[in-house]
């Protein structure tokens, strides 16, 4: 399964929300994911962690 570049936004409590969005069949959906990050580019790097992790266990499926 592919997964998009995935999009970062802050919360108002500080948390970050990582959202993918990934094709199921011909149905677009959203996958999201909250971490807690201090500056922004932890949570950009944790996002891009997690990007990994995503592709690679959709080739192991």
């Amino acid at each position: 399964m592919n997964y998009s570049n995935p999009s970062v936004r802050e919360h108002s409590d500080g948390r970050w929300q990582i959202r993918f969005r990934y094709k199921d069949g011909d149905k677009w959906k959203t996958l999201s994911r909250n971490v807690e990050a201090t500056p922004r580019r932890d949570a950009t790097n944790k996002a891009t962690q997690l990007h990994r992790s995503l592709e690679e266990e959709s080739l192991v499926e």
